[in-house]
């Protein structure tokens, strides 16, 4: 087994972070387009599916306690979704989440179960099978 400090877990942790903070806000601002639009059904989908992706973000922020008061570097790509139309953020939505199931978080836990990080294999695991629930929800 590998030191958190010297793995790719460590990045893949601040990495679905970032990602899980981005998708936090993006799904706000989507929030803020269906009220605007008085879709009042579509603004408690996507506020209560952000308030999971914030809880999510605060899962894979834990495990990286060790690294207090430290800067960990990241090389990452993240979506830009900004439209008023509903419909498109409705179906990037539902995109975004299959991926982290599908792939990102599936082989960031397969990674970190090879690097010998079964607490935290488990947690992007875990996380992979809710962002499917939001993908079917969206």
């Amino acid at each position: 087994m590998i030191a958190l400090k010297d793995s790719i877990t460590k990045e893949n942790l601040l990495r679905a972070f970032a990602g899980e903070c981005q998708a936090w806000r993006r799904y706000e601002l989507a929030a803020g387009q269906a009220k605007a639009q008085s879709l009042q059904v579509l603004y408690w989908i996507f506020h209560y599916t952000g308030g999971q992706e914030k809880e999510h973000a605060e899962v894979f922020y834990n495990h990286l306690k060790e690294f207090n008061g430290q800067e960990i570097s990241i090389c990452a790509d993240y979506p830009v979704d900004n439209s008023s139309n509903i419909l498109e953020l409705l179906q990037l939505a539902a995109q975004r989440e299959a991926a982290e199931h599908d792939t990102i978080y599936k082989s960031f836990g397969d990674k970190a179960k090879e690097e010998g990080f079964p607490g935290i294999a488990n947690s992007f695991h875990m996380i992979a099978e809710i962002e499917s629930v939001h993908s079917q929800r969206f």
